[in-house]
C-alpha cells in the first residue's frame, strides 16, 4: 500500500481563510507568506522529508525545521 500523502492543494477549502487575510495597515495580502511557513511547518513533521534539490526552502525544512520537529537532530 501506499502511504498517506498530501499535497497543499489538497486544501483548497481549509485554506480560505488565511488567502483572505490582509496587513490591517496597508492591507497588503499576508497568504504569500504565512501558506508557505504552513507548508513548511506541516511538511517537516511527517515521517519523511523530500526536497526539491538545491532548493533553499527544501534545504531548511530538511536541515532545520524537520530535525527539529521530529526529534531527529
Amino acid at each position: 500500500t501506499f502511504p498517506c500523502i498530501f499535497v497543499l492543494d489538497d486544501f483548497e477549502k481549509e485554506l480560505a481563510e488565511i488567502k483572505s487575510l490582509r496587513n490591517a495597515e496597508d492591507k497588503t495580502p499576508l497568504s504569500g507568506y504565512l501558506i508557505n511557513i504552513l507548508d513548511a511547518v506541516v511538511s517537516s513533521k511527517g515521517r519523511e522529508f523530500y526536497g526539491t534539490p538545491r532548493s533553499t526552502f527544501s534545504n531548511y525544512i530538511e536541515k532545520v525545521l524537520h530535525p527539529t520537529y521530529t526529534g531527529s537532530r
